[in-house]
């Protein structure tokens, strides 16, 4: 039977809970939504438990994205060196496993063997504008009747969840 990411995530957190000694179990998912379906369901499936056994704490982490941030997110798939790096995190304070949820058919050969560099992955208009930027002055020309609409986009660099990249008209 096929299940969905959470779900199948969610069945593994419970078989690492139940077969493994107690510890910090971390789950990485993609969204909001898919990490309150997840916790929901942990609990739920929790309570139905027997009831000697320890407490699942559940504690969500969500990251902060901008509208702009989320607008320029690419999906990529991780490389191998990637997925070897993370499995080197678990037990590194203490015992830890790593499992995954891909196959190791798709590991062989879906996955790059490293990461694709990030110089590779921009438009080389992009790239040019930041060199620009890194090499001083001021690479924009403000016209006169855009100064307003310039200030306010500026404006938006002070902003916590704002990547000034993403306000860089390119």
């Amino acid at each position: 039977m096929l299940r969905s990411l959470p779900d199948e995530s969610i069945f593994t957190v419970l078989q690492v809970r139940l077969r493994e000694p107690e510890g910090d179990i971390l789950l990485f998912l993609t969204g909001q939504e898919e990490i309150d379906f997840s916790c929901q369901s942990l609990f739920e499936k929790m309570k139905g438990l027997a009831e000697d056994l320890p407490e699942l704490i559940v504690r969500p982490v969500y990251r902060a994205i901008s509208i702009e941030g989320i607008e320029s997110l690419v999906v990529m798939p991780i490389s191998q060196a990637s997925a070897k790096q993370r499995a080197g995190r678990a037990g590194r304070t203490g015992p830890g496993r790593c499992y995954r949820l891909y196959t190791e058919d798709a590991y062989l050969n879906e996955m790059p063997p490293t990461c694709i560099a990030e110089i590779k992955r921009r438009s080389s208009d992009e790239i040019v504008s930041i060199i620009a930027m890194i090499q001083g002055g001021n690479i924009f020309n403000r016209s006169r009747d855009k100064q307003n609409l310039e200030d306010e986009e500026k404006a938006k660099f002070q902003k916590r969840e704002g990547d000034h990249l993403s306000h860089l008209p390119v």
